[in-house]
C-alpha cells in the first residue's frame, strides 16, 4: 500500500478538481495504511499472550 500511496503522491494535475480527488485519494490510503499498522501492532501484542492465560479465562465446559 505504501507503493501506492507514493505514486498517488507523485501525481499531479492542473485540473483543481481533479487534484482535490488525488489529495483526498491520497489522504484516505494514508490514513488506511496508519489503521492496519495499528491493527499489526496490537496483533502482535495480543501474541505474545501465553495461550494458557487465555483459556484460563474462559469458562470451563462440562460434557
Amino acid at each position: 500500500m505504501q507503493t501506492e500511496l507514493d505514486a498517488l503522491e507523485r501525481l499531479s494535475s492542473l485540473d483543481p478538481e481533479v487534484q482535490a480527488r488525488l489529495g483526498y485519494a491520497c489522504t484516505r490510503l494514508r490514513e488506511g495504511l496508519e489503521a492496519v499498522e495499528d491493527a499489526q501492532r496490537s496483533l502482535r501484542s495480543l501474541q505474545e499472550v501465553r495461550p494458557s492465560a487465555l483459556r484460563d479465562s474462559r469458562p470451563s465446559r462440562k460434557a
